[in-house]
């Protein structure tokens, strides 16, 4: 299980590094590189209640100033524990609309 989740962070740092040949990890994340934070937050949502782990980062997700990264956090804390994150609501996720 946990190998999983590990895999698709470590997929999310690879695919971090292959965008520029000159940026680091670090400097991906002030910069802000929405889509890779959404696709991560999908991923994360497919593997089910096996990414458990992943749960309060995606709880911090769901703070982003990116609206996609957020829906994208809410929908995968939904499948990844129903019962405690329930589709219908949005904890600590501002609408964005659609």
């Amino acid at each position: 299980m946990r190998v999983c989740i590990h895999f698709a962070l470590l997929f999310c740092l690879l695919a971090c590094g292959g965008c520029s040949k000159k940026k680091s990890t670090d400097e991906l994340i002030v910069d802000g590189d929405t889509d890779i934070r959404h696709s991560a937050a999908i991923k994360l949502g497919r593997f089910g209640e096996q990414a458990r782990d992943a749960i309060p980062a995606l709880q911090k997700t769901q703070h982003d100033g990116d609206a996609r990264v957020r829906e994208a956090a809410t929908k995968a804390l939904s499948r990844i524990d129903p019962e405690q994150f329930p589709l219908g609501t949005r904890q600590n996720s501002s609408s964005d609309g659609r």
